[in-house]
């Protein structure tokens, strides 16, 4: 019972609570640790001075007991100012009168460091806290000379004198120690915290354009568009996928669109292409963009190829039966960032046009490809002639059906 008490308790102190500002957690944290401790100290100061009969200064440490505790209630209720202004308080009033009573051999001036450091991390300007240090010298400075000229009025023997010392200096470097460890601690995330944002960002700039457009925006050019002569575009769609999604929970929907157009990314980076974007159940993977490669068609036909094999995969239930419609076009594009807060790079041109309608019009589970593909992939894939169809914007069109490629290894070409 009494470990279940003590470490509810423990939780509940080490909690932060959930409106503290930002700005103030490091002034949480710092009278997190001190106060506890110096809690602590005076309440076993307390019997220790029972224990050499010396009342009053026990009496004297019961006080103080009670100022440290208002302070971690204040501290625990997020009343950091008062917190703090109650323990100093209580170590200027202690040592004035500790050292009236014994003097200085006691060694209780040296809980003034901790008292200045603490008042350093405040969020109070910087100057009020060095003329805060500026007062606790010329108080001590003043109190020293002051009871050079008096006898203190309990001496306890060398014995005890030296006790008090070495326990006073022990915890004052406690004290300072987890306090300077806390600063350590601050100024190692304060370090850390850009480099993982910069790795972050970087991350996300990378994932959303291609790495060499990335690479150009971050060395300052504000306008990038190019021409590519040779170009190779796919689209693909999912059949009847609107109809589809009426069936299925919104929450199996979007994860068999993120599991499906997961493989997909897999595939583009197994292949060297590069995705341009994903428009509701639509892909877009362009070949031979932004780096240039003469062997941009034959790739891009290869990533179709396993694209639509994937397909099985997502099969495997009987009442799913999803099928792709992809279709592949060849020719001149350009290419080049738009927008300002939100980045995309895109594609324009009629090549690009063309290979939308070759999705569009072309037949469910089938690749259909334009002429211009047809030319420069006929002697490494097997093709079936469509034949001539009529397209929207374009007119009559011959067109192809990819099936296999001729060679059974896919990755037989260079990237």
């Amino acid at each position: 019972m009494i470990g279940f008490i003590v470490k509810t308790t423990v939780r509940w102190w080490y909690t932060m609570p959930p409106d503290i500002a930002p700005a103030e957690r490091r002034v949480y944290c710092q009278l997190l640790i001190s106060a506890p401790i110096a809690w602590l100290i005076h309440f076993l100061y307390i019997f220790l001075f029972a224990y050499w009969n010396v009342p009053v200064l026990s009496k004297v440490n019961i006080f103080s007991v009670t100022l440290w505790t208002v302070s971690i209630i204040l501290v625990r209720y997020n009343k950091l100012i008062f917190a703090f202004g109650v323990g100093a308080f209580e170590v200027i009033l202690h040592s004035i009168f500790v050292i009236r009573y014994i003097g200085w051999g006691f060694g209780i001036q040296y809980y003034l460091i901790t008292v200045m450091l603490g008042g350093f991390l405040m969020q109070w300007p910087k100057w009020v806290s060095i003329i805060f240090t500026l007062f606790l010298i010329g108080m001590f400075t003043l109190l020293y000379y002051y009871t050079q000229a008096n006898i203190p009025l309990t001496i306890p023997n060398a014995v005890q004198l030296k006790v008090l010392n070495i326990i006073n200096i022990f915890c004052a470097f406690i004290l300072c120690g987890a306090i300077a460890l806390f600063f350590i601690t601050v100024a190692e995330k304060a370090e850390a915290d850009p480099e993982v944002a910069h790795a972050k960002s970087e991350t996300l700039l990378n994932n959303v354009l291609p790495a060499v457009i990335a690479g150009r925006l971050k060395r300052g050019e504000s306008t990038i568009a190019e021409n590519f002569d040779h170009a190779s575009i796919l689209f693909a769609d999912i059949v009847d996928f609107t109809a589809f999604s009426r069936h299925i929970p919104p929450v199996k929907l979007v994860r068999l669109l993120n599991n499906m157009f997961s493989r997909f990314d897999e595939l583009v980076d197994r292949h060297g292409l590069e995705k341009i974007k994903t428009i509701g159940d639509a892909y877009m993977v362009a070949s031979g963009i932004p780096i240039p490669r003469d062997n941009h068609a034959e790739a891009l036909a290869c990533f179709a190829l396993d694209m639509r094999d994937t397909m099985t995969d997502f099969n495997t239930d009987k009442s799913m039966h999803l099928r792709l419609r992809i279709g592949i076009n060849s020719g001149p594009v350009v290419a080049g960032i738009i927008g300002k807060r939100r980045f995309l790079y895109d594609l324009w041109g009629e090549a690009v046009n063309t290979a939308s309608r070759m999705e569009s019009y072309g037949v469910p589970g089938e690749i259909q490809v334009t002429e211009a593909t047809y030319h420069l992939l006929r002697h490494q894939f097997t093709f079936k002639e469509r034949g001539i169809i009529n397209i929207k914007g374009a007119g009559q069109m011959r067109t192809y059906f990819l099936r296999s490629r001729l060679c059974s290894d896919n990755n037989n070409y260079t990237l």
